[in-house]
């Protein structure tokens, strides 16, 4: 079995998962990944699967780009426009990941690195943010935003300057003693190919997540990168806004009281799929968050060339927290 410890949950599996950090045999297991289980017994039940949501984003063929459906009640079948599918229990403690023969372990990394984890952890009781964090002065600077806002791209920006990566995609939160702390993902980015040509020069000078998708991977370690491996406590949120093509941007404005919260809640990782309890606990957590830690919205530049200019707005405002 090989073992893992990503987002403060510790992952037992039986096939490697590139990309995650090892770790020691744990006393406890807190989820069980199966990849590539016999199927035999479950193969009834797909015929059978209620359709509980599908993704809006349609891929190439004009399918949802992502299926979700009840397999049973006690079990959620995730099924992906690339035939990667997963089963996972609404308990979080068990994740079955199954796709074609023709794929490697290392395609199906991605999406178990990212939203099935995602949901995982709403299902353990974790909110998290839709956003990447970076350490300043060993705090936690968070980046949310929605798709394409630029989170990952700036968190690059910020790591090539020397400032350790703490997680990409999923902020994922817990509250100890009155303060939040953000948990350490992985130490991979993921970009946009016009983020790599911004970042590197060139859209092909990091390689793809996996074959036939845009994105590509920013693997930390190989590239002399730091990423922080310890939780740290969450000085402020960035919430990036639409890009301008005024001279006065980038800037940074305080977001306040409830609009603080309403910014929070739209910003939260796997909303698409929750329950009540869920978004009340969501509701309950960001409100406190809200109320604590100082909440911004960030105005980018359209033109990729202020993109320095806009980590040196950033940086000025969460040293200036970080140091009261």
């Amino acid at each position: 079995m090989y073992h893992y410890t990503v987002y403060g949950i510790r992952l037992c599996t039986n096939i490697p998962i590139p990309g995650l950090r090892a770790s020691d045999a744990p006393e406890t297991e807190d989820v069980r990944i199966c990849l590539q289980p016999p199927l035999d017994e479950l193969r009834p039940k797909f015929r059978s699967a209620e359709e509980l949501w599908r993704s809006p984003f349609l891929a190439a063929d004009g399918e949802p780009a992502l299926r979700v459906r009840g397999l049973d009640e006690d079990r959620l079948w995730f099924s992906y426009y690339n035939e990667n599918n997963f089963i996972v229990d609404r308990a979080g403690t068990t994740v079955l990941a199954f796709w074609p023969e023709r794929c490697a372990p290392a395609e199906i990394a991605p999406w178990v690195r990212g939203p099935i984890l995602g949901y995982v952890l709403r299902l353990r009781g974790v909110t998290s943010l839709h956003g990447s964090a970076v350490s300043v002065g060993n705090h936690a600077v968070a980046l949310a935003g929605s798709a394409g806002s630029g989170k990952s791209t700036t968190a690059a920006a910020l790591v090539r300057r020397g400032f350790p990566a703490l997680s990409d995609d999923i902020l994922a939160l817990r509250e100890s003693s009155g303060a939040f702390y953000v948990q350490p993902g992985y130490p991979n980015l993921c970009l946009w190919p016009e983020s790599v040509k911004a970042l590197y020069g060139a859209e092909d000078a990091l390689p793809r997540i996996a074959p036939g998708e845009e994105k590509r991977n920013l693997d930390l370690a190989e590239n002399g990168y730091s990423f922080a491996t310890e939780p740290l406590p969450l000085a402020a949120v960035y919430i990036l806004n639409e890009r301008s093509q005024s001279a006065e941007a980038p800037w940074i404005e305080p977001v306040h009281g409830s609009n603080g919260v309403v910014a929070l809640l739209s910003n939260t990782y796997g909303a698409w799929l929750s329950d009540r309890s869920m978004r009340i606990r969501d509701f309950q957590l960001l409100s406190r968050v809200a109320a604590q830690v100082p909440i911004r919205r960030v105005t980018p530049h359209a033109d990729p060339a202020y993109l320095s200019r806009l980590c040196d707005v950033i940086l000025g405002d969460a040293a200036a927290l970080v140091n009261q």
